[in-house]
């Protein structure tokens, strides 16, 4: 589950990106439109460039979730360079939280009533291995 939000808070910033393009889309005639290239460059270099992102070394996303359309709550993802990450969600005064440190990942989901910190299993680790390290690239 913490990776579907993961998953969607990384996506949230590309649909805002994206909607400026679809509100260009509706101003520009069709022959006008920038190919995906076009695009990327101009999000890049309004970022200051690729060189600058790739010196970031640790980046900080904070937002709110609605979960299955009932529960809300807030997640904050910390990312740092090299491969590591840090998920929290905090649901119902409940705060689960999901770390990768580049080797080893571990775990806290009061909602299941594991209250310390425990390793995460291998599948576990597996899937926030995969997320710290899109912050790599």
């Amino acid at each position: 589950m913490l990776r579907i939000i993961l998953v969607f808070v990384m996506a949230f910033a590309l649909v805002v990106e994206y909607a400026v393009v679809a509100v260009y889309a509706q101003k520009t005639p069709a022959k006008a439109l920038p190919t995906i290239e076009e695009v990327v460059a101009k999000v890049l270099e309004a970022r200051g460039g690729a060189e600058k992102l790739k010196a970031m070394q640790s980046a900080i996303m904070q937002g709110r979730v609605t979960v299955q359309g009932v529960l809300q709550g807030q997640c904050v993802v910390n990312l740092k360079r090299t491969n590591m990450l840090r998920v929290e969600l905090t649901v119902q005064g409940f705060t689960l939280v999901q770390a990768f440190d580049g080797k080893t990942g571990w775990v806290v989901n009061p909602l299941l009533g594991a209250l310390e910190p425990r390793p995460s299993n291998k599948n576990e680790t597996k899937q926030i291995a995969y997320q710290a390290e899109m912050f790599d690239g």
